[in-house]
């Protein structure tokens, strides 16, 4: 019997996936029995990439959330485990999308400006080690000059001492020749 009657595949998926959590869309996917219709199989594939999607969503928005925080837990910092695993998977349009949320979201990275707590100093340390293998794994360029620029045109957000982190973190994990300032 077909529960979705006036539905097609891609659409049955569609209402399911706007009406659950990830971890509900999930049980969706594991069918006990085995899948015996072309119509379920097809919901089942649509359901697979549109939760794919909203897991896609839902790290990024987690991560740019991160970057406003002052302290980080364990959780945060599974989520840029998380991040790394899921952007290691991305291909073609979605790693393009994925660049440039990145790139307009100051590359994911928490301001280090003035006094910063441990876990926040571990926490841009994490970014900036997951950036470098991500990028790397995708054959892309980290433009450190966007990074700078940041630095510079963000009105006052970033003090000296950042400056100077955003200089060391970039001297480790991006480029050890790079010099911010004249020394």
């Amino acid at each position: 019997m077909n529960w979705f009657i006036d539905y097609n595949a891609e659409q049955a998926a569609e209402l399911i996936t706007n009406n659950s959590s990830i971890e509900s869309i999930e049980k969706y996917l594991v069918f006990p029995f085995g899948v015996k219709s072309n119509f379920v199989r097809k919901i089942k594939e649509n359901l697979k990439t549109k939760s794919e999607k909203k897991y896609d969503i839902t790290i990024i928005d987690n991560m740019i959330n991160n970057a406003n925080q002052d302290n980080f837990y364990q959780e945060d910092m599974i989520m840029v485990r998380d991040f790394e695993d899921r952007a290691k998977q991305l291909v073609g349009d979605d790693r393009n999308h994925w660049i440039s949320i990145i790139e307009e979201n100051n590359f994911l990275i928490p301001n280090l400006s003035g006094e910063i707590t441990r876990s926040k100093w571990e926490y841009a340390h994490m970014i900036f080690q997951a950036l470098r293998r991500v990028y790397d794994l995708w054959e892309a360029q980290i433009p450190v000059d966007k990074i700078i620029n940041m630095l510079e045109t963000e009105d006052g957000l970033y003090d000296g001492m950042a400056k100077v982190r955003m200089e060391s973190l970039i001297q480790q994990y991006l480029d050890e020749s790079f010099k911010l300032f004249n020394k």
